[in-house]
């Protein structure tokens, strides 16, 4: 059964999001911390969704990264078909309106 693989085959952020997601990493507070964000996208494939400490689940195929850096910053991702799909981001002092509009977002 898909559900039970933790396998992530790749990271994707889709088109109307790359924008938006570039805007915000390039904003005063996070720009320093961006490669680090980044970085960690880029490994998430060879952890998957099982990668104890920065990977949680939040519901059905929803879930969070986090980033231990600056203001505590996460990315929220649906994971489908071994992919992990950017929906969100933000900080942690936002978590749970950021939570919210990630489970609003397809």
């Amino acid at each position: 059964m898909e559900s039970d693989d933790p396998t992530i085959d790749r990271v994707v952020i889709d088109l109307e999001r790359a924008v938006p997601w570039r805007d915000w990493l390039a904003t005063k507070p996070i720009r320093p911390y961006a490669r680090k964000i980044n970085g960690k996208l880029m490994v998430l494939p060879d952890h998957g969704i099982q990668w104890p400490g920065v990977v949680v689940h939040i519901d059905g195929n929803l879930h969070e990264i986090r980033i231990h850096a600056g203001s505590g910053y996460r990315v929220y991702f649906r994971y489908e078909k071994r992919q992990a799909r950017v929906v969100w981001w933000g900080i942690k002092a936002d978590q749970s309106k950021d939570i919210d509009r990630a489970k609003g977002e397809t």
